[in-house]
């Protein structure tokens, strides 16, 4: 099998009792089989936590899970923020929702895709304080089989394709931010047609208009596009995630001022950030959700699941540091990423609701770039 991963990846290393988080607090912790099998076998030297972890085991659905304690957290997180298990059974104990944090995995038939979850402090601060553009590399595994799946071989390579020009655009500096979004929303919503009509093999000349030369004229027909049309309202994007399952109260609290500040200031413009920031944050959005569409999704439902995550850390953003930023990443990581019913539930919102049009979104972008012929 085919391992491709980001040039990063390899730098992460749990900070342990030295995270000013932990990720064993608020989640349910899903056991695998073979880990639940290996507690029960425990011999009697570890007599005490195979006891422990009986009586923290329990259902959710179909699911196998350690139930939280009291207060939320993981019931073998110890007072100074290790766990418990890993102690003294070594990392090699851990389940496998555990050994794998912060880390995600996507399977593509021959292809495993792996990378870092932002909602990890130490895992933020590597990815989003990359500095240049990120490379992806490959390495061939032969002691990992390919993965059983129902993928259709052209539109993987399709979307993939697509992807490639995604993650080229995304890091296109010095263009700003806006414009490259811009450009990224209309290269999902035209690659998404094709696909739609099973034409992958046209997506290779689409792909080819956004290369760095010829760039500028899509960006003039995305000005020509949403000209005269209403630009999405930034008030949407808080409302929309206080719409979803909440994990920690204090984020529901910070959605709901951010959305009275915008009432009362319906049209305060909301200046981009730092922009080396903005760029490792949709990169590894980007390369985190796009080719999930490979699966039969629809291309421009991730394109803008990635835009608006990039718009509501933008708004909830406004005049922070470095250091808040990435605490802020983490909450929207923890907050929306970490339940794929909620985005599931963005995914449908921003395909169903007229408010969230590919037009008005492009309209917001450029609001402050009407004439890019002029570059």
């Amino acid at each position: 099998m085919k391992i491709v991963f980001p040039q990063y990846f390899a730098e992460f290393h749990c900070l342990a009792d030295g995270c000013p988080d932990t990720c064993c607090a608020g989640w349910e912790v899903v056991l695998d089989e073979e880990a639940a099998d290996r507690y029960e076998q425990l011999g009697e030297e570890h007599s005490r936590l195979r006891e422990r972890i009986r009586q923290a085991m329990g259902k959710d659905g179909g699911d196998l899970i350690f139930r939280a304690a009291s207060d939320g957290r993981c019931p073998f997180l110890d007072g100074s923020g290790l766990c418990d298990i890993q102690k003294e059974l070594g990392e090699e104990g851990l389940c496998r929702t555990c050994h794998l944090y912060p880390r995600f995995i996507g399977e593509y038939g021959g292809v495993r895709e792996i990378g870092l979850s932002l909602s990890c402090p130490e895992a933020a601060r590597i990815v989003l304080t990359h500095k240049g553009k990120v490379a992806f590399l490959t390495e061939d595994d032969s002691s990992v089989p390919p993965s059983l799946n129902d993928l259709d071989a052209e539109r993987y390579f399709a979307v993939r394709q697509l992807r490639e020009t995604a993650l080229s655009l995304a890091q296109a500096a010095p263009l700003p931010v806006d414009e490259r979004c811009a450009l990224l929303l209309r290269l999902a919503k035209k690659g998404q047609k094709k696909l739609h009509k099973e034409k992958y093999g046209e997506i290779e000349g689409l792909t080819a208009r956004f290369d760095p030369h010829r760039m500028m004229g899509e960006l003039q027909s995305c000005c020509r596009k949403c000209a005269g049309v209403e630009p999405m309202a930034y008030k949407l994007l808080p409302e929309t995630l206080i719409s979803l399952s909440i994990l920690r109260p204090e984020w529901k609290v910070r959605l709901e001022r951010k959305v009275r500040e915008l009432e009362m200031e319906p049209l305060v413009r909301i200046r981009p950030l730092d922009a080396e920031f903005e760029t490792q944050f949709l990169t590894a959005f980007l390369y985190r959700y796009l080719l999930r569409s490979a699966y039969g999704g629809s291309a421009l439902g991730y394109m803008k699941l990635c835009i608006n995550s990039l718009l509501a850390v933008r708004l909830l953003g406004q005049g922070c540091g470095q250091e808040e930023l990435l605490t802020l990443a983490r909450l929207y990581s923890r907050e929306v990423e970490h339940d794929e019913e909620n985005v599931a539930q963005l995914l449908d919102i921003f395909e169903t609701d007229k408010r969230f049009s590919a037009k008005g979104m492009t309209a917001l972008l450029l609001q402050d770039y009407p004439q890019p012929m002029g570059r």
